[in-house]
C-alpha cells in the first residue's frame, strides 16, 4: 500500500501522520506484517 500526500507546511504533514498512525494501529494492524515507513521532504516543481 502507498499514500501520497501533499501539505502547505511540516505543522499539517505531522497532523496528518498522526492521525493515520491512529488509524493503521486501530483498524489495520493485523493486516500489515511491517509498520509503515513514513518519508517526508520538500517537492519543487517548474512549469
Amino acid at each position: 500500500m502507498v499514500s501520497t500526500s501533499v501539505f502547505q507546511d511540516r505543522a499539517g504533514a505531522d497532523e496528518s501522520i498522526a492521525r493515520a498512525a491512529d488509524f493503521v494501529r486501530d483498524n489495520l494492524a493485523s493486516l500489515l506484517p511491517h509498520p509503515p515507513k513514513v518519508m517526508a521532504g520538500e517537492v519543487v516543481a517548474s512549469a
